[in-house]
């Protein structure tokens, strides 16, 4: 019995000092999945669905590629409507249910599509009166579908995430960013704010990015229907630029994307509490055709990537991964 204790202390005693000495490390590791073909054309977008399956669309429009990571080959899928599929569809994203809804811009349409390809038109934006257009959708663990929308109005430019009620010809406005004479501001706000930062977040969470260039800070505010909106500041960076949301995962921690795109791109992965970590460097050869995302995340963490590459596009996953590493060291990264 003594023996049994002693043996029970000594173990108690290395845990302890395992405890003391060495930390949790979070970092990526890169698989490429496959390649997008240059014989396919640039493609528009892409998205994930639920069941962890890359989804392209093609500038050609009338058709989508599902990916699976185990079978590593693409499956096509045509499109079955009447006139054929916009070449401009700027956004999709999984409906949660097995679809999709893909906005074509040019058009300012919102097409829901089924698994096997069916294609509804699902929302028109408005062309009385002002100018609408539809920047992107997103999709909620609920069903519940948003839009991010541009109006234009006789004395303002607005900026709108807007909430598509049961009936979709139906919808309320949740958030607005104005560009009056007083500059650009939060509607009901006096503070100023720079334009095009009101983002949506595929799971359909509604932030708003204020950089500044002056002290190197960025703030995060957490938009969130009938809520005093939170912020997350995130100080003393080394870098800002262009700023978009790629989106959140179930922990909390908002993915920020910098310059996408471009030489200097790159992921922030920013905590609830306002710490930043550098996620991921993505450089790209500026000549490259444009897409409307490059990048997404999961609810665990585990970001999506489409780049350029020899021959076309490449589909990289990058896995979250936890080690352990001593105090006193570095992280490494991957």
């Amino acid at each position: 019995m003594r023996r049994l204790f002693f043996l029970l202390m000594l173990l108690a005693g290395v845990v302890l000092l395992a405890l003391i000495l060495v930390r949790p490390v979070e970092e990526y590791r890169a698989e490429t999945w496959a390649l997008w073909p240059e014989s396919q054309g640039p493609p528009a977008t892409f998205t994930v669905d639920e069941n962890g399956r890359v989804v392209v669309v093609p500038r050609s429009g009338d058709r989508f590629y599902k990916l699976s990571p185990s079978r590593g080959r693409w499956q096509e899928v045509t499109l079955k409507t009447a006139d054929g599929f916009s070449p401009w569809v700027a956004h999709l994203t999984s409906d949660g249910a097995g679809g999709f809804f893909a906005v074509d811009q040019g058009g300012s349409l919102l097409w829901r599509i089924g698994p096997d390809g069916t294609t509804l038109l699902y929302f028109q934006a408005p062309s009385q009166g002002e100018k609408w257009l539809i920047q992107g959708v997103a999709v909620d663990p609920k069903g519940q579908a948003f839009l991010d929308m541009v109006r234009l109005l006789p004395q303002a430019y607005a900026r709108e995430i807007v909430r598509l009620e049961e009936n979709p010809k139906e919808f309320t406005v949740v958030a607005r960013v104005l560009l009056d004479e007083e500059g650009w501001h939060l509607e009901g706000e006096s503070q100023e704010a720079p334009p095009g930062t009101l983002s949506l977040s595929p799971t359909g969470q509604i932030f708003f990015l204020d950089p500044k260039e002056s002290d190197m800070s960025l703030s995060i505010r957490v938009l969130a229907p009938g809520k005093k909106p939170g912020t997350i500041r995130v100080d003393s960076l080394d870098r800002l630029g262009r700023v978009e949301v790629v989106g959140n995962d179930d922990r909390g921690y908002v993915y920020i994307g910098l310059n996408l795109g471009s030489q200097d791109g790159s992921i922030l992965k920013v905590s609830p509490e306002g710490k930043a970590i550098w996620a991921l460097p993505l450089p790209m050869a500026p000549d490259h055709p444009a897409l409307q995302r490059y990048a997404q995340v999961d609810g665990r963490g585990n970001l999506y990537v489409m780049r350029p590459g020899e021959g076309g596009f490449e589909i990289r996953f990058y896995r979250l991964v936890k080690r352990y590493a001593w105090r006193w060291m570095e992280r490494t990264g991957s």
